[in-house]
């Protein structure tokens, strides 16, 4: 079994937030105006053995063990984060939105064009720069890294969304230059009613729009794909590690939060007055590394 070496915690927290439909009267298809508010919070955690520690700051000129220290995440852009829209993307670089929706010939409502995103309107993006670092670890040394909601991390990833917000929204992670990991919520009581509709070609729910702005399968993984459980004593590790640190190697960590505006639950019923999202790391050695 893997050994332990350090657990993490990153929160940041959505709230008050107001959703509305472009055309008043009328559901079913994405793209609707959700006016979405997102504040964010700390990072906060704690070394699970030796005097190994999981650093994490602003940037590597700050880097601190966050067992002693409580970090704040680091918003990289201007975005008014009390006016997020629904924005679509693949690959966390291109994101695009819809300016406008028309009725169509049901008297519902239909994206009709897009947009690509410019100077990161309507999302959220935060960095941070991680390391995991012991003076007495090998340069060799690695570690994979998961996503934790047992209760001594925080319990549940997401909390307090009476609006069914989380349904509809992703979280992206990027660890340097390596593929962005996407992740994605489960809400059963959400109402998934709508469709994305473009250039009158109605796409099934599990599209997204890649880097030219047409539809590829949504590359969003459940959020299990990443978490371990301990919930029967043992700990057992997911499928997929969200990706491996190397010893004393500082890794800068982009953080994204958007409404994902393909998403059939992204409707007019979206509306919450506070949420809470958060995210604990686990790190354990990477035994096959």
């Amino acid at each position: 079994m893997e050994n332990i070496v350090s657990k993490k915690s990153l929160i940041f927290a959505i709230a008050g937030v107001v959703a509305a439909a472009l055309l008043a009267g009328t559901a079913a298809y994405a793209w609707f105006t959700n006016n979405s508010k997102v504040s964010t919070n700390t990072v906060t955690g704690h070394s699970g053995a030796g005097n190994m520690m999981l650093l994490i700051g602003a940037d590597e000129s700050s880097l601190v063990d966050s067992n002693e220290v409580t970090v704040e995440i680091n918003q990289v852009n201007e975005t008014d984060t009390e006016k997020l829209i629904p924005v679509s993307t693949a690959d966390l670089d291109n994101f695009w939105y819809c300016p406008g929706t028309e009725g169509n010939e049901e008297g519902k409502a239909e994206a009709r064009r897009f947009k690509k995103v410019e100077n990161e309107k309507y999302y959220y993006h935060g960095r941070m720069c991680i390391e995991m670092y012991g003076e007495q670890l090998n340069e060799d040394a690695s570690y994979k890294l998961y996503l934790d909601v047992n209760e001594d991390m925080g319990g549940p990833i997401a909390g307090e969304d009476t609006g069914h917000l989380l349904s509809a929204c992703r979280l992206g992670l990027q660890f340097g230059e390596e593929d962005p990991v996407i992740i994605k919520f489960s809400d059963e009581g959400a109402q998934a009613d709508g469709n994305t509709v473009i250039n009158g070609v109605k796409y099934a729910s599990g599209y997204v729009l890649d880097s030219g702005g047409s539809p590829v399968e949504d590359p969003a993984m459940d959020i299990d794909t990443y978490t371990v459980d301990s919930s029967g004593g043992d700990m057992v590790f997911p499928e997929k590690a969200l990706t491996v640190l190397q010893a004393n190697t500082p890794v800068e960590m982009n953080i994204f939060f958007y409404l994902e505006g393909c998403d059939e639950n992204c409707i007019s019923d979206i509306q919450t007055n506070g949420a809470k999202l958060h995210l604990a790391f686990y790190a354990a050695a990477d035994t096959e590394g």
